[in-house]
């Protein structure tokens, strides 16, 4: 059997027997929450157990790599202190936009009068 990770500086109350047998169970189609009901471990645990054996990483790792996938409209990966600054970039540049749009307008308006 695979063996189970866990999370950098966690710990799992529960023995490794009962996480193995728990994910044995649900990998013959127990329904996890069945097991949640009947065992102490949440549904929540036991998927990730059973993620872990299968070889998927687990989901706070999966978290980590999307959260690091995070592209802006430039496809550069983003940092938490670059947000700022990328919508006030956005927000000047629809402020552009939007007084362009003002006076061609105007110019439409002013071309279609009558004179």
């Amino acid at each position: 059997m695979t063996t189970l990770t866990r999370k950098p500086n966690s710990t799992n109350p529960y023995p490794k027997a009962l996480r193995e047998k728990l994910v044995r169970l649900a990998q013959e189609g127990a329904k996890v929450q069945e097991l949640a009901d009947k065992h102490e471990p949440s549904a929540a645990s036991i998927r990730a157990w059973v993620h872990e054996a299968e070889g998927k990483p687990p989901a706070w790792e999966r978290r980590k790599r999307d959260r690091s996938r995070q592209v802006t409209t430039l496809t550069l990966p983003l940092e938490d202190k670059d947000v700022p600054t990328l919508l006030l970039d956005d927000l000047k540049a629809v402020r552009e936009e939007r007084d362009y749009l003002k006076h061609v307008i105007l110019w439409l308006v002013l071309k279609m009068a009558p004179q």
